[in-house]
């Protein structure tokens, strides 16, 4: 009898990992064609895309992304959009949230190119950012922000600070 419910749970376990597979996004290629896929939490249900734009003999997913970035030999994508202008040879995720990405010329947020200077590219927290001549917020660069003297004080609540003044989700606060 405990063989058989060992068994009962063994099964009912590979079928919850199954299932829980399915709700995380990634990429497929079947049929000569390549497409997005992802679970809808708006109907539950998974959602398919196809990206007829992409080129199955050479597509790949690119590694520590969640199954959020695939790349061909020509190009990026960020789930089902074309980072456009991103070199797929030197294509690079750098958080394990998959926001923030790099290549040899530019840094992005998901699919939005953001800096110009992947060089000097530091991440903060999960919001906050810097390169040597900005502070980002997500994708959003901060005017007036000072990025030598910026530093993030509270992750959860999204404050930061430097020389000049105190922001809160990348926003100025008076002081």
């Amino acid at each position: 009898m405990l063989k058989i419910g060992i068994g009962i749970a063994f099964v009912a376990l590979l079928l919850v990992a199954r299932w829980l597979h399915q709700l995380g996004p990634g990429y497929s290629v079947k049929r000569g064609g390549v497409s997005f896929y992802h679970f809808d939490n708006t109907d539950w249900k998974r959602k398919v895309k196809p990206l007829p734009e992409a080129d199955p003999k050479t597509f790949r997913r690119v590694r520590a992304s969640g199954g959020r970035y695939g790349k061909d030999a020509h190009q990026v994508f960020f789930e089902t959009t074309d980072i456009r202008g991103a070199d797929p040879a030197s294509f690079q995720v750098l958080d394990w949230r998959a926001t923030y990405s790099r290549d040899q010329h530019r840094v992005y947020w998901a699919s939005i190119a953001i800096s110009k200077d992947p060089e000097h590219f530091e991440i903060l927290s999960n919001a906050y950012a810097r390169d040597q001549t900005h502070v980002y917020f997500g994708a959003r660069s901060i005017p007036g922000a000072d990025p030598v003297s910026f530093e993030v004080t509270d992750i959860t609540t999204g404050k930061g600070r430097d020389q000049y003044r105190e922001y809160v989700h990348g926003r100025p606060q008076s002081k």
